[in-house]
């Protein structure tokens, strides 16, 4: 019986692997305390099958690559349970463990994790005729580099992708509506909302909502800037002269209000994701597109034939 344990990113996770399957799991969302987090979680594991830690035959840790500190929180509760209980230790990639579900696809999966710093942790592997087989050790690249040499890997092998910054079909519908608008109005705001859990700020469709709007328009636009802040950034964010507001709420999944400003009008565009199946129509569009594709396309709204660019 062996207990599995990864830490390597804010996505905690134990398991017992008993009899040749998964026995039980337990799956979390750390809020930078795996150090609280963990040994409740395998106590939790082990007591809904009845074991003891003293039954344990074997511990498998996942040893990155993923967070500083996360990871030493994993690794050193499986040391000290190994030790406790006489148990050998074995460590193993976190994107070898990422890719391995995927080998059956019959071609090279590639494993990418946020590695923070805009930079991104990544190894390719592939099941052969020999079995399983690892392609690159682990690399660590930032994210505007990996996009480019996957646009230039897809183009030389003619194989088709999708990267997207939202897959849900209204969102995609917004940031067009709102780049359509953008060399009509002088001043805008971006108003994006998530929930309690979501790790980045601004959001990566704020980003990119404001960069297309910046785009279309040629120029920065006009953004107010108080004469005075009695606290600092209370006028949010700003990228291309677009003010960007996160909003970070328990009971939120993910919402974006553009709010235009021109003379005695303004408009607004709005998309709310109630929650998680909104993105499913987009992800089943993007798919087969891939299939049908020879090269990377960047946005869903190319694949929707909102752009052609």
């Amino acid at each position: 019986m062996y207990l599995v344990i990864d830490t390597s990113t804010r996505h905690g996770a134990v398991g017992i692997w008993r009899d040749g399957t998964l026995a039980r799991t337990l799956a979390w969302r750390s809020r930078h305390n795996h150090t609280a987090e963990l040994m409740p979680a395998v106590d939790e594991v082990l007591k809904g099958i009845g074991a003891a830690p003293k039954e344990l035959t074997g511990i498998v840790v996942a040893h990155g690559p993923g967070g500083f500190s996360a990871l030493r929180v994993g690794l050193g509760a499986a040391k000290g349970l190994a030790f406790a209980v006489g148990a050998p230790l074995v460590g193993i990639s976190t994107l070898e463990a990422s890719a391995y579900p995927y080998r059956g696809v019959g071609l090279p999966v590639c494993s990418i994790i946020e590695s923070g710093r805009d930079l991104m942790a990544w190894a390719r592997f592939q099941e052969t005729a020999a079995g399983w087989k690892r392609r690159t050790a682990d690399r660590i690249t930032p994210s505007e580099a990996l996009l480019a040499a996957s646009v230039r890997g897809c183009a030389a092998r003619a194989l088709g992708g999708v990267v997207a910054a939202n897959f849900a079909l209204g969102a995609v519908m917004m940031m067009h509506l709102a780049r359509v608008a953008a060399p009509f109005f002088e001043a805008v705001e971006v108003i994006e909302q998530h929930h309690d859990g979501k790790v980045d700020a601004p959001s990566g469709t704020g980003m990119a909502t404001a960069e297309a709007m910046r785009e279309a328009r040629g120029s920065d636009f006009r953004r107010n800037v108080a004469d005075r802040e009695t606290l600092p950034n209370a006028r949010g964010a700003a990228l291309g002269g677009v003010t960007l507001h996160a909003v970070r709420l328990p009971g939120l999944v993910a919402h974006q209000t553009v709010l235009f400003g021109g003379l005695g009008e303004t408009l607004t565009i709005r998309h709310d994701s109630m929650n998680r199946d909104s993105f499913m129509p987009g992800v089943l569009r993007a798919t087969r597109a891939a299939m049908e594709l020879d090269h990377l396309v960047v946005g869903l709204d190319r694949v929707l034939g909102l752009r052609s660019d």
